[in-house]
């Protein structure tokens, strides 16, 4: 079985401000799960204005996460933009308790994710990865 991660390799202009390497893995997973579709259908029915906002949002949440690594995960300031970070989410697909959890695994697991966050400030992916926890454990749960 080979997953059609490939359709999410989007020229350059229809990037996130991420590569496609940042959502293949997940998408790989959803793919798994027989979910890629719908995750494909919300991708394709985004507007170019709406893509271009979505990855600016990714970008500002992103950015002032790097910010608050001095905090504590389960702060206010970092659960609310972690709130942020779960509704960016799930403009593509929907992230329960475990899907979220098992994003915020991902994101110290596979390096790609790692250095994706790490770029922004070093040890951001594992930072975040702790306050999407307690944010699922506290919220979604």
């Amino acid at each position: 079985f080979v997953p059609p991660c490939h359709l999410y390799r989007y020229e350059k202009d229809r990037t996130l401000g991420i590569s496609y390497l940042f959502l293949e893995p997940f998408l790989y997973a959803l793919a798994l799960a027989e979910e890629v579709g719908a995750v494909e259908e919300r991708v394709r029915n985004l507007t170019p204005e709406r893509w271009e906002s979505v990855g600016a949002e990714g970008e500002e949440i992103s950015k002032q996460l790097a910010q608050l690594t001095d905090r504590q995960p389960d702060s206010r300031e970092v659960q609310e933009l972690v709130e942020r970070h779960h509704r960016w989410i799930e403009t593509f697909y929907d992230a329960g308790y475990d899907r979220y959890v098992g994003l915020a695994e991902m994101y110290v697991s596979d390096e790609r994710f790692t250095a994706h966050y790490d770029a922004y400030g070093p040890g951001l992916a594992g930072f975040l990865s702790d306050a999407m926890k307690h944010f699922a454990a506290t919220r979604l749960a």
